[in-house]
């Protein structure tokens, strides 16, 4: 009996083990059947579907037509991206409306000459489509790159301000008719109005300086020629050797403001300076020999006093007194020597007679010089540039007297309040400066002067101002 019971237990268990075996197998079984069929899909081409009819889209991105209102929409929405970039300081690229376009500006297929070129298409060219691409936002250069001339892009409203911004050159704006002055308003360089063809006097007449003309490349010769003197040419950094080549003589050098040790760096000998109206110390400072001295006939007492001298000459002054100091001048002492000896105040050396052009080179800064009581007209030709002018405190009204223009002014960063303090007017800063509407806006102008000055309403909206303001305020007209 214990047997069979032994037996059935058994078969049993056996049962149970099958089982759950036989469980394991198929769950096995299905997984590899799965996994199988699931690679083939991965692997095999894809299963297609069939449309009865294909899908309605009237209107794509790069199709050979767009619809009208599809066209439209999406000018818009590429416009306002664009804007929301702008102020970002980001990128946005434009969705095209149709092939070879993006928005409004033509595209071209192929670019085969060195700079891409467009067919104009006169119709694009109207005062008409001009108007509404600037009203739009469209700038100078994209309209050139269309084919419309500058003559034309001038007559529909563009400034000479957002032409120069756009990167049109002073030589294509001269071309249209610009004269020296609105282009050196305009900010242009000096070396861009000579590279355009303005000749040198016309250059000296609408206010470069010497030192300006220097920095385009103007040679001492060519300076004398345009009317300079030579004390402006000393200020502006022409050395005396230049000045010497060109035929200036050197009584003319000395009244410049030339030093013995300049000339003498130019080769001129000492009978030269002697007979000019150097003193024997300044000749002995400058360097020349006993045996050169003689030659001037100057005598050996005089000589041996004279180094006896020099030998003061040579120490820096006791104090920072303005007599001290300018006995150190009459007696060749240099600014630089002085300021790394004492560090005299800037005023001290202004009173005794050292030039804003001598102070700079010795190191004093344009603060330094303007506490000194310089004037900005002083500075401007010891060869300031306008941003350091104004990093010292001076207002745009002194650099506009000392014939900064409104273009330099604007661009180092003066605001609209600046410029109208010095005397511009919102149509001056608006024709021959590059600042925007915006910069208006934010320097609290009303709407009304900007409309007066010719601003779009466009312009004006897009510079943020609500649209019922810039559409209720009509212009003010000025009678002619």
């Amino acid at each position: 009996m214990s047997t069979e019971k032994l037996k059935k237990s058994k078969s049993s268990k056996f049962r149970s083990l099958a089982v759950f075996l036989a469980v394991v197998v198929l769950f096995v079984g299905l997984g590899l059947m799965l996994w199988s069929i699931n690679r083939k899909n991965m692997e095999g081409p894809h299963g297609t579907v069939r449309l009865q009819t294909a899908p309605n889209i009237m209107s794509q991105p790069g199709a050979s037509e767009a619809s009208e209102e599809f066209a439209r929409l999406q000018r818009q929405q590429n416009l306002e991206a664009a804007r929301r970039a702008e102020a970002l300081g980001t990128s946005a690229v434009p969705t095209i409306t149709s092939k070879g376009h993006v928005g409004e500006d033509i595209i071209p297929e192929e670019d085969t000459s060195e700079q891409r070129k467009v067919a104009p298409n006169p119709e694009d060219c109207t005062p008409e489509k001009l108007q509404l691409a600037r009203e739009a936002g469209v700038r100078a250069s994209e309209l050139e790159c269309k084919g419309c001339t500058i003559g034309e892009i001038r007559q529909a409203g563009y400034t000479l301000g957002e032409m120069a911004e756009s990167g049109f050159t002073a030589r294509e704006l001269r071309a249209a008719g610009y004269t020296a002055e609105a282009l050196r308003n305009a900010g242009f360089s000096a070396g861009a109005l000579s590279i355009a063809g303005f000749s040198l006097n016309t250059l000296r007449d609408v206010g470069y300086t010497a030192a300006q003309l220097k920095e385009a490349g103007v040679g001492a010769g060519d300076l004398i020629q345009a009317g300079y003197d030579i004390g402006a040419l000393d200020l502006a950094g022409v050395s005396a050797q230049d000045l010497k080549k060109a035929g200036v003589s050197v009584e003319a050098l000395k009244t410049g403001g030339y030093t013995a040790a300049e000339l003498k760096n130019a080769d001129f000998n000492a009978l030269d300076l002697s007979s000019a109206g150097y003193s024997v110390p300044e000749l002995v400072t400058a360097g020349y020999s006993n045996q050169a001295l003689a030659q001037a006939n100057i005598s050996a007492v005089d000589i041996a006093k004279a180094r006896e001298l020099a030998g003061d000459l040579g120490k820096p002054p006791k104090n920072c007194d303005p007599d001290t100091l300018t006995k150190a001048r009459l007696e060749g002492g240099l600014a630089g020597a002085i300021k790394e000896a004492l560090n005299c105040p800037p005023e001290n050396m202004k009173k005794a007679g050292y030039p804003a052009v001598a102070l700079k080179d010795a190191g004093y800064t344009p603060a330094d010089l303007k506490l000194a009581n310089f004037t900005s007209g002083d500075l401007v030709a010891a060869g300031l540039m306008p941003e350091e002018l104004k990093s010292a405190g001076f207002s745009a009204l002194e650099l506009r007297q000392a014939g900064v223009t409104l273009g330099e002014l604007a661009q180092v960063g003066f605001l609209p309040h600046d410029l109208f303090g010095a005397g511009f007017s919102v149509s001056d800063i608006k024709d021959f400066s590059s600042l925007p509407p915006e910069a208006f806006k934010k320097d609290g102008v009303p709407v009304g002067q900007l409309k007066q000055a010719g601003y779009t309403n466009g312009e004006l909206i897009r510079a943020g101002y609500a649209t019922e303001d810039v559409v209720d305020v009509a212009p003010k007209t000025t009678p002619e």
